[in-house]
This record gives C-alpha cells, sequence and structure tokens, in this order.
C-alpha cells in the first residue's frame, strides 16, 4: 500500500512537473514526433524557450500555442515537411516577452502584421523563405531593440529601414 502511494506521488509530481516546464528544445530524432506539432503544448504556459526547428510536421502551427505567453525565445523554422501557403497567424505577433521568433520557411503568407512593432524586447526576427507579400510596415523601424531581421525569399516592396 504504501509503495502504490509512492507512485501516486510521483505520477502527481511528474505532471505538476511538467505544466512548470521552462525550456523544450525537441528536435525530430530525439523526441519521434512526425506528422503534427502536439497542440498538448499550448498546456505549458511556464515555457519561456520553445524550439522545434527542423522536425517535419505535415500541419501548420498549431493556435495552442497562442497560450504561451511566457515565451522569450519560439523558433519554429523549418517544421513544416510541405510548406503550402497558410495565414500568417495575427497572433504570431502577440508575445509580450518574445526576444527571438523564427519562422523561417514555414509557409506563411499575406502581409506582415504592423503589431510586430509593439513587441519592445524583441531582438531577432526571422521570417525568410515564406510566401509572405506586401510592403514592411513603417512601424518596424520603431523596433529599437531589434538588432537582426531576416525577410528574404519573401515577396516584399523595400523595407523602410535607413
Amino acid at each position: 500500500e504504501r509503495e502504490r502511494e509512492r507512485e501516486r506521488e510521483n505520477i502527481c509530481y511528474t505532471a505538476m512537473s511538467i505544466f512548470t516546464l521552462r525550456f523544450l528544445l525537441c528536435q525530430i530524432t530525439s523526441c519521434g514526433l512526425a506528422n503534427e506539432m502536439p497542440t498538448e503544448l499550448g498546456l505549458l504556459t511556464s515555457l519561456t524557450v520553445l524550439d522545434l526547428s527542423s522536425n517535419t510536421f505535415k500541419k501548420s502551427i498549431p493556435d495552442e500555442l497562442q497560450n504561451l505567453q511566457a515565451l522569450t525565445v519560439l523558433n519554429l523554422g523549418h517544421t513544416l515537411s510541405h510548406p503550402y501557403p497558410r495565414p500568417f497567424p495575427s497572433w504570431l505577433a502577440q508575445f509580450p516577452l518574445l526576444v527571438q521568433l523564427d519562422v523561417t520557411a514555414v509557409g506563411l503568407s499575406g502581409p506582415l502584421p504592423s503589431t510586430f512593432a509593439s513587441q519592445s524586447l524583441l531582438k531577432v526576427l526571422r521570417m525568410s523563405a515564406n510566401s509572405l507579400t506586401g510592403g514592411v510596415p513603417d512601424s518596424y523601424a520603431l523596433m529599437s531593440n531589434l538588432l537582426s531581421i531576416e525577410l528574404g525569399a519573401n515577396r516584399y516592396h523595400p523595407v523602410p529601414f535607413n
């Protein structure tokens, strides 16, 4: 009976620990993720770093990731095996603590959201090799902490930076 109680305590501790997880680096070779990006990742609200780059998911970025408001680094670059164009999810530009975002080659399309300009902590923004169109919003020039922006291999008009 005591051993069974101890097992239950360990299971509960493990479940609680996963919800307070702060860092997750997951590559296909070590995690066995192949078809879909797990929507359950959206439950890990204490997560500050999520790196799923270079996995080969067949479906788009799940909206549940918008629940990860503590993120400082989000790297989803090169995660889709067939990056067909899909609209840019507006929630990708609404993480208040984000310092680095990489959505290189994930099949995003449409205009860039002007709400990125409100990302005052953002230092690195990588959105190359998508199907993004239109102009880069003038407000991006106001992103004072931005050190690196990669927008190549898209269909943009000139960038407003001097």
